[in-house]
């Protein structure tokens, strides 16, 4: 039932004493503002949150015009809204500007319902609901600027941006870069899912990295895009949680990346083949006793019984390790000479691990056959790629980052010698047999 009607019906079932009982608990009570307007536009009662909204107090109000204190300039747009209800008509949910002298309520905004009063089947006034509303106004508006920042930023940016449903992956939204370096028009893109934009082989990858939580603003990558035409780029994104219209999504910054990954994928080619190279010749000029490495799983495998591992410093482990190859040297039917050799080359690797990546980690091996294996580790800077011959087969050679005579010494001392090497570390394999190898000139 309408407000007014229902107002009606409860005063003519009431007897006066109650009826005006009634309307001043309304007044006092009621969650917002409340006005009753006779038909000479005169206020006939006021409660104390419209009197604070107009300015003045409700006692103020009571027998004025309302065009007096609403001024001429409110007055102007509110003498119709008072005709029509005059004439029978029900106004509601009118948002309009409030009266406020207060000057932070200066642009405050109210929600504004009128209703024709009726008396013995004549409209005898109007009345007047009013609640404030200028903080759910503000905030409106606040977000209003945000977005039109928002878009702004996401729609002028030369970078590809979009936003996508955390929890079903579809686009929410794109900005013109996106459709322009994907191929996609806008109607397309937002019927797909981010999954459409990978290769099939990365689509696992990147549902794991969605699923993992963040905060704040992170970078992911580089990713391999799919292109409309099926071309594939490399990116880089910045990303961003936030709520989108009511949804959880991320926004994503994609950075084309692809011309850099071609460079620095000819790089690692490069490199792989210099190593290719220098594995070969080195391999012959030392007779296959240096295999250089490129991959953790050429290395060998520790042998049948093994040592714990043994950690390296400058202050401890060096003896131990000294110790650990002849032992094991001798267990194996080496004879005094061999041993020795074992020894020596075992105490360089050590010590260009302490000296040049300040330690590491040893442990010795041994196989059925009287075959003894020493292994070293450590995580220095490991010998670059233009120092490896020399650093290899050049007795003396040194610097901070090659481990300098010692290789030397090592090839000439053991059997064998397996390196890896790169910025994350060095490992040494030396292995040395019962028997020495009959040299491959013979």
């Amino acid at each position: 039932m309408q407000w007014g009607k229902w107002l009606d019906k409860a005063l003519f079932c009431m007897n006066i004493t109650q009826s005006q009982a009634f309307l001043e608990t309304i007044l006092a009570q009621g969650p917002g503002g409340y006005a009753l307007v006779d038909r000479d536009l005169r206020f006939a009662a006021v409660n104390d949150q419209l009197a604070e909204i107009n300015g003045l107090s409700a006692a103020e109000h009571l027998g004025r015009l309302v065009s007096e204190v609403l001024g001429p300039e409110l007055w102007a747009s509110r003498k119709p809204l008072f005709e029509r209800v005059l004439a029978g008509e029900e106004i509601t949910d009118l948002r309009l500007p409030g009266r406020w002298n207060a000057p932070e309520q200066k642009n405050g905004r109210v929600l504004v319902s009128y209703y024709p009063v009726w008396a013995e089947g004549e409209i005898i006034g109007v009345g007047v609901m009013v609640r404030d509303v200028s903080e759910q106004a503000r905030a409106e508006a606040a977000l209003a600027v945000r977005e039109q920042e928002y878009r702004l930023v996401f729609d002028a940016n030369p970078q590809p941006m979009w936003v996508y449903d955390s929890e079903t992956l579809r686009f929410l939204d794109v900005n013109d870069a996106a459709i322009r370096v994907y191929g996609y028009p806008r109607a397309e893109f937002l019927s797909m899912t981010i999954a459409e934009i990978r290769l099939p082989e990365d689509v696992a990858a990147m549902r794991n990295a969605v699923q993992t939580p963040r905060a704040g603003v992170w970078r992911d990558g580089p990713w391999r895009h799919l292109r409309r035409d099926g071309t594939a780029l490399w990116v880089e994104v910045a990303a961003n949680s936030l709520v989108f219209h009511g949804r959880p999504a991320r926004l994503i910054l994609a950075v084309d990346v692809t011309e850099r990954q071609a460079i620095e994928q000819e790089k690692l080619e490069t490199t792989r083949r210099q190593q290719a190279f220098l594995h070969d010749v080195l391999a012959s000029v030392t007779e296959g006793k240096l295999q250089l490495c490129s991959d953790p799983d050429q290395l060998p495998e520790p042998l049948d019984t093994i040592s714990g591992t043994l950690p390296l410093t400058p202050n401890a482990g060096l003896h131990t390790l000294r110790r650990q190859a002849e032992d094991f040297a001798a267990s194996a039917g080496h004879d005094d000479l061999r041993q020795y050799d074992l020894m020596t080359a075992a105490s360089e690797a050590g010590m260009n691990a302490i000296v040049h990546a300040g330690g590491g980690t040893a442990s010795v091996s041994v196989s059925e056959g009287g075959t003894v294996q020493v292994r070293v580790e450590d995580h220095g800077t490991g010998i670059t790629m233009e120092n490896l011959p020399r650093a290899t087969l050049a007795r003396g050679f040194s610097t901070k980052a090659t481990l300098g005579h010692g290789l030397k010494m090592m090839l000439e001392t053991a059997d064998r010698l397996f390196l890896l090497t790169g910025p994350a570390g060095t490992t040494l394999v030396l292995e040395q047999d019962r028997i020495a190898p009959t040299p491959a000139w013979l």
